[in-house]
């Protein structure tokens, strides 16, 4: 069946009625010229953008003719065509992004009529719905879950749908202003109604509104109504024998309300919800084959001819085909660090006092008489469950079956008891023997603090040890906590260490392992939190206000591997940094993979670009990304090779590129570096290494290394340090160095002074740090720096966590 279309546009300003097309609307059969497979179809589009019309009209004009100009000359698939032409009008909007003062966001409905099929597909925020005589049909029939605008990105999410018409059917494609008001206030408009019905119903409903509406109702053969009918608002679409290539026209336009705003209306608006009459079948329905049709005027023909052949008994329920996702995970890569943690041996068990070894008989018999006391009113239980011999025979089987259960449970049960008691008497007593312990390590440390510190430092952190082997068996026991406690202070004024206060900022799923964290804002002044999840391969967005406090409640995945950015499929995901605005490009976060590329997202236009980065071939061990002055630098050991060196990389528009005589930076032993910083102020470069060395080098030449710091002040040196930072600019700038070993971060002049020196701490316990580390910096692989007043933003294990005094 071969369906003929007849469409009509509804336009209106403030609820006022336009008479003009309006912009960013087309309906047209194929033009001539047309590609061979597309020369029986007929297109149905609306495009939106954000911003007012009197602006964008011209713009969506250039939209309209790109998909058209692209839909029509492309051959073969139906759904390739219209996926090629959604790319089409996403890359001219794309374009305009990058030129224009005022970023536009847009939003596409195309449908495609080939005899009596309809195919569509829809990119944004947009709804259409489909009428039938029995029902309403929204398309899509569910709102989904992300949803990409055209103009800001290349990865897009057009969602496609295949539909079966029938005469009479009518299609609406509803302008995003009126696409989130409810269904039910479109039912009486586009079910069971004629075009022009539908046409008057809807334009009351715009009685305040502005709005662009295609309305579309599909019949066999040739239009049945006049022109007359639709001299002002409506476009018939001529039959196949009377085709023209007449595009829309579009004229300047005004109106007040931007694309922003169009969610909210529906919501800002006083809606009238119109009450809906059940349809009632007509009892004089089956009569309608004895009418004569010379006796009935043609329109009336057309209705009841469609009312008895599509009019089913039961009411039909539109389904929506489920589309599902597939995650792709890579094996887990972490960045380089150092798990050497100096340990001491326990206090041995010989030296406790005979009063701590009473405490444990005293809390062992004190667990066997609970023990007793239960199995003792357990068999006066089972003595009264005792059933005489010949009433066991003379049960029924259902009762005999009852009995052999409870048999075969109270054994079980009683075992349970007895295990549960035994384990609690014996975790009792060690609980007992641990405070001992602690109490006996304390006040030997006390002892020590004047005349041997070391072994002091020694005692407390034989403390904190034993601490978190009580947190395991009782999980915030009072007494243990306050002795810890006492342990911390005391081993933070030995050591000259500040005691900052961490605040677990969000936890992420069981199974994450962050490796690296960046902070970033952008052009508009939104703040960013970045981390990396090595294990998963994924880089998390959490929006902040400007003092980095979260705004959302969870993060955004803006980049997982094995995703396609353009050409390039994302690999292994080694480190990120914040890079900021140049001449040629915007702030991005950007990540490099273990095939060589860099990969960047632009948040202000939520867009991703990769750079395939010169020389890649060549690395040996990349173990970490810097930037400077919009240029990267990727730091690789090149063990394999024999020598380090930092790759030298400067942006070229979206691309990265290396000049021959300055491809990177050599400095002395950086096959053994972890981690570097270059300084905007001087572009001096700090090397770290993993055995705790600090070098600063300007020039080629050192400028001071390790045994200066210890020469200024650092008491206890570095020892396996895992990252270096810069905090400010200017005056104000320090070096931070994150050294999970010595549980601490350092502050350091540029001179190489020690400024001071801070350990974190989470009230949580166990829940916030990995049980059984005396501090929370022991596991934490990465940190960011806020100064003035100083925040430290730090990443271990799936927590990020924030620290200040």
């Amino acid at each position: 069946m071969s369906l003929q279309p007849i469409t009509s546009q509804i336009f209106t300003l403030e609820g006022v009625l336009q008479t003009e097309p309006a912009p960013g609307v087309y309906a047209q059969r194929a033009p001539s010229g047309a590609a061979g497979s597309r020369e029986k179809e007929t297109l149905f589009l609306h495009i939106s953008v954000s911003g007012q019309l009197d602006v964008t009209g011209e713009l969506l004009q250039t939209l309209v003719q790109a998909f058209v100009s692209r839909y029509f000359e492309q051959s073969g698939s139906l759904t390739a065509a219209l996926r090629q032409s959604v790319d089409t009008v996403n890359g001219e909007l794309r374009r305009y992004n990058k030129s224009a003062e005022v970023k536009r966001q847009g939003a596409l409905t195309a449908a495609v009529l080939r005899g009596d099929e309809l195919f569509m597909v829809q990119v944004g925020e947009v709804q259409a719905y489909l009428g039938h005589n029995f029902g309403l049909e929204p398309i899509p029939m569910e709102a989904s879950e992300q949803i990409t605008p055209l103009g800001l990105s290349t990865s897009l999410n057009p969602r496609f749908f295949h539909n079966w018409l029938q005469e009479g059917n009518l299609l609406l494609m509803a302008d995003p202003r009126v696409a989130h008001w409810p269904k039910e206030r479109f039912v009486t408009a586009l079910v069971d109604s004629e075009l022009l019905e539908a046409e008057s119903r809807l334009t009351e409903m715009l009685s305040r509104s502005t709005a662009r509406l295609l309305l579309a109702t599909f019949h066999e053969g040739k239009a049945q109504f006049s022109d007359e009918a639709f001299a002002k608002t409506a476009h018939i679409v001529p039959p196949s024998d009377e085709v023209e290539d007449d595009p829309l026209e579009f004229e300047p336009l005004v109106a007040e309300e931007p694309f922003s705003d169009f969610v909210r209306e529906a919501a800002d608006e006083d809606l009238e919800i119109v009450d809906l009459e059940p349809i009632v079948a007509d009892d004089n329905d089956d009569e309608l084959e004895l009418i004569p049709f010379e006796e009935v005027d043609e329109a009336e023909q057309i209705r009841r001819q469609r009312r008895a052949r599509l009019r089913p008994a039961d009411p039909v329920v539109a389904t929506e085909a489920i589309s599902t996702t597939t995650n792709i995970r890579a094996n887990p890569v972490s960045r380089p660090r150092s798990d050497y943690v100096e340990q001491e041996p326990l206090v041995d068990a010989e030296k406790l006092t005979s009063g701590a070894r009473r405490q444990t008989r005293k809390a062992a018999a004190t667990g066997l008489r609970g023990m007793a006391s239960g199995l003792r009113g357990m068999a006066t239980v089972l003595n009264a469950l005792r059933v005489p011999e010949q009433e066991k025979l003379d049960a029924p089987p259902r009762e005999r079956f009852y009995a052999m259960l409870i048999a075969i449970f109270i054994p079980v049960l009683v075992a349970a008891v007895l295990i549960s008691g035994l384990l609690q008497g014996n975790q009792r007593a060690r609980i007992s023997v641990i405070r001992s312990e602690i109490n006996t390590a304390l006040s030997a440390a006390q002892e020590a603090e004047l005349t041997n510190p070391d072994e002091a430092r020694r005692l407390y952190r034989e403390v904190l040890t034993l601490s978190a082997e009580a947190d395991q068996l009782v999980p915030n026991d009072t007494v243990v906590n306050n002795q810890r406690t006492s342990a911390r202070d005391a081993l933070d004024e030995l050591d000259g260490v500040a005691r900052l206060d961490g605040e677990v900022l969000y936890t992420y799923p069981e199974g994450t392992e962050l490796t690296a964290i960046a902070l970033g804002v952008d052009e508009n002044d939104q703040h960013y939190i970045y981390t990396l999840d090595g294990a998963n391969n994924i880089v998390y967005q959490h929006l902040t206000d400007a003092e980095y406090n979260l705004t959302e409640e969870s993060p955004r995945a803006v980049l997982t591997i094995g995703e396609g950015v353009g050409t390039h499929i994302v690999g292994s995901m080694l480190d990120i940094v914040w890079k900021n605005a140049n001449d040629n490009t915007e702030d991005a976060i950007t990540v490099i993979d273990a095939k060589g590329s860099a990969i960047s997202f632009y948040p202000t236009l939520q867009d991703k670009l990769a750079s395939a980065l010169p020389l890649s071939a060549e690395w040996g061990d990349p173990v970490a990304l810097i930037t400077y002055l919009g240029r990267l630098y990727v730091l690789d050991q090149g063990k394999q090779l024999g020598q380090g060196q930092m790759w030298r990389y400067h942006a070229k528009g979206n691309d990265f590129i290396i000049n021959d005589d300055s491809r990177s930076l050599i400095l002395p032993e950086m096959e053994t570096a972890i981690d570097a910083a270059i300084s905007i102020d001087d572009s001096s470069v700090l090397l770290l290494y993993e055995n705790g060395r600090l070098h600063r080098y300007r020039d080629g030449r050192l400028l001071w290394d390790e045994t200066v710091l210890v020469q200024q002040g650092l008491v206890n040196p570095l020892i396996a340090p895992n990252s270096v930072k810069i905090g400010g600019v200017g005056v104000r700038a320090s070096i931070f160095v994150l050294d999970p070993a010595s549980e601490r971060i350092i502050e350091f002049s540029f001179a190489g002074v020690p400024l001071q020196e801070v350990r974190v701490s989470v009230e949580d316990g166990c829940e916030a740090a990995p049980c059984g580390s005396a501090e929370y910096l022991t596991n934490a692989t990465d940190f960011a720096v806020v100064p003035n007043p100083m925040r430290l933003y730090i990443i271990a294990g799936n927590q990020l966590v924030v620290a200040s005094h």
